[in-house]
């Protein structure tokens, strides 16, 4: 029997993107984040996660909107922190539509068939690039 592949849908600005449901390990609204020296632009700032320090990163610099959530997944067992525009389903799909593809510059990303779109799978890593 072929085991599914889970994913949550998300909006971040324009796009369209796929998080694997076991990366993600808090969906949260939201809050104000502690700001520190030296963050880059990219960085908005630490969030006080239960003790722990997660680190939130947003793809567009400006205030954080109340109807923005912050997606905490884990990248090699440390948590890091995405600001999403909107949480839009839980998908499942089964593992041949999904693909490791080259983009360009020696990477390479994670592509899903969805319907009649390709999604690109985010992953945790991805967060703070």
């Amino acid at each position: 029997m072929n085991d599914l592949l889970h994913f949550i849908l998300i909006q971040l600005n324009e796009h369209q993107l796929l998080v694997r449901l076991e990366n993600v390990t808090e969906l949260l609204p939201t809050m104000a984040l502690t700001q520190v020296d030296g963050q880059s632009a990219r960085c908005r700032g630490l969030l006080n996660l239960r003790g722990e320090m997660v680190p939130v990163f947003a793809d567009r610099p400006g205030e954080l909107a109340l109807s923005q959530f912050i997606l905490v997944a884990r990248d090699e067992g440390v948590p890091v922190g995405l600001v999403v525009d909107d949480l839009l389903d839980i998908v499942s799909l089964p593992p041949d539509q999904l693909a490791r593809r080259p983009i360009g510059a020696g990477a390479e990303a994670a592509f899903c068939r969805l319907e009649d779109r390709l999604l690109r799978v985010l992953e945790p890593a991805e967060f703070a690039a």
